[in-house]
């Protein structure tokens, strides 16, 4: 074989701080994902005394399997071009969704808003 110089190109200040967003990014949607235990444990003790720990744990089963559902309808968006679209959406949903979540007392309200707020924040 022969020897061939192959540099690979440095983006420079660009290419880090986009790399550095993304790492933000995932970082935050994943870190709110993998918090439901915290929440799950309150619910259980504090909030919805009135339900079985299995029942409360339908709203982290959905919440985790929403972002591979949309992952797809997101990865197509994605590939078309409409990052910024699904940022715009995907943060004003998740801050709503929380707004929501805050004045709740159902659990089906509850489920809703978790499983709306990750699912469209994280795709």
């Amino acid at each position: 074989m022969a020897d061939t110089d192959f540099t690979v190109p440095d983006g420079g200040m660009q290419a880090w701080t986009t790399s550095a967003g993304a790492w933000l990014v995932m970082f935050a949607s994943l870190g709110y994902l993998y918090s439901f235990g915290v929440y799950e444990d309150f619910y259980v003790v504090e909030f919805l005394t009135n339900h079985t720990a299995s029942s409360i744990a339908w709203i982290g089963s959905f919440q985790l399997m929403a972002p591979f559902l949309l992952g797809v309808v997101a990865g197509k968006l994605f590939d078309n071009g409409h990052f910024h679209a699904i940022q715009i959406f995907g943060g004003a949903t998740f801050i709503f969704s929380q707004f929501i979540h805050a004045f709740t007392c159902k659990t089906s309200t509850i489920l809703s808003s978790r499983s709306h707020a990750e699912s469209y924040f994280s795709s």
